[in-house]
C-alpha cells in the first residue's frame, strides 16, 4: 500500500512539471517571436491557428506566401516580424490586431502602384504602436486599405471625401499617422445631394482627427455658369474637416477679372446644401462686404 501511495504521488509530481514545463515553453512561444524569418512565419502560423479561425489561417498561408517568393522584401519582412513582436508584448490578439495588420500589409504588397510605399508604411505602423495605442493602429489600417482602393479620406454613409492623387507617403507625427500629398490634385466630397471640390490643392490629411490641411487651393463658381477662368477664389492655409459636407477658408483672394482688377480678401464657405440654400454657395464674403457673383443673364 505505501509503495503504490508513494507511487501516485511520484506520478502526480511528474504531471505537474510536465504541466507547468508545458506553460512555460507554450508561454515563451506567444510572449517572444524569433528573429529568424523563417522560423517566426512557423510561429506566427501556430499564434494565428490557435483561435481554430479560417480567415486567421488564409492570413499566414498568403503571407509565408508573399514571404517565401520575394513579393516583399526583406527588410520589409524583419519590420513585419518586429511590429508582431510589439504587438505580443502589448497582448494584442490575433483577431482584430493581426489580422487587421497583416491582411493590410498583404493588400498594400499585391498593389503594383502602391506596394512601393509598404516600408514607409510599415514604419508609421511601428511607430503608432510605440507612441501611441492599438486602436489607432486598427483605423490606420482600416483607412489605408479604403484609401489605396479607393482614393477615399473618407466614405460613410452620408458622405464621400475623395481624392485623385498617386503622389503621397505615409508618415507620422509622434505616432499620429498622416498623408502627404506631394503634388497639386483635386478633393471632392460627395453626398446623395450634391458635391463641392476644391482644385489644384496640396497638403496633409491627419487620420485620426481627420482634417485636411491644405497649403493651397482653388475653388470657382463653375456651377453658376460663371468661367473658372474669371471667376474664381485662391485659398491658403486652410482645413476641411471631412466628416463634414462643408468647409470655410480665411484670408482667400477673390478675383472676377470682369468687375476688378486686383483680388478681393475674404472668407469664403461652400457647403452641399438642397432647395433655396442651395443658391446660397459658394459664397465670398469680404473683410469689408459681402459679395457673391451674380449669376449670368
Amino acid at each position: 500500500m505505501e509503495f503504490i501511495t508513494l507511487y501516485k504521488i511520484r506520478k502526480v509530481i511528474v504531471f505537474i512539471f510536465l504541466v507547468g514545463f508545458s506553460f512555460q515553453s507554450y508561454t515563451q512561444k506567444v510572449t517572444k517571436f524569433s528573429e529568424e524569418i523563417d522560423i517566426f512565419l512557423l510561429e506566427l502560423d501556430d499564434f494565428l491557428n490557435k483561435p481554430q479561425n479560417d480567415e486567421l489561417k488564409q492570413i499566414s498561408k498568403k503571407l509565408s506566401k508573399s514571404f517565401n517568393k520575394n513579393q516583399i522584401s526583406l527588410s520589409e519582412q524583419k519590420i513585419i516580424r518586429d511590429i508582431s513582436q510589439l504587438m505580443l508584448e502589448y497582448k494584442l490578439k490575433p483577431s482584430p490586431y493581426f489580422r487587421d495588420f497583416l491582411e493590410s500589409v498583404l493588400f498594400i504588397s499585391s498593389d503594383e502602384q502602391n506596394k512601393i510605399k509598404l516600408n514607409d508604411w510599415l514604419t508609421v505602423s511601428k511607430n503608432i504602436l510605440i507612441n501611441s495605442h492599438s486602436r489607432r493602429l486598427l483605423k490606420f489600417c482600416e483607412f489605408s486599405v479604403n484609401f489605396l482602393e479607393k482614393g477615399t479620406l473618407r466614405d460613410s454613409k452620408t458622405l464621400t471625401w475623395r481624392v485623385n492623387s498617386n503622389n503621397f507617403n505615409f508618415k507620422d507625427d509622434n505616432g499620429s499617422p498622416y498623408v502627404e500629398f506631394n503634388s497639386l490634385f483635386d478633393l471632392k466630397c460627395t453626398n446623395r445631394y450634391g458635391s463641392i471640390q476644391i482644385k489644384n490643392t496640396m497638403g496633409k490629411y491627419f487620420i485620426q482627427s481627420n482634417i485636411f490641411y491644405g497649403s493651397i487651393g482653388l475653388v470657382d463658381w463653375e456651377e453658376r455658369s460663371w468661367s473658372s477662368d474669371s471667376v474664381y477664389a485662391e485659398l491658403s492655409n486652410f482645413r476641411v474637416d471631412v466628416r463634414e459636407s462643408h468647409f470655410k477658408a480665411d484670408s482667400v483672394k477673390f478675383f472676377n477679372k470682369k468687375l476688378f482688377l486686383n483680388p478681393i480678401i475674404g472668407q469664403f464657405t461652400n457647403k452641399i446644401s438642397t432647395g433655396s440654400s442651395s443658391k446660397k454657395y459658394p459664397v465670398f464674403k469680404s473683410y469689408t462686404s459681402t459679395y457673391s457673383p451674380p449669376l449670368p443673364v
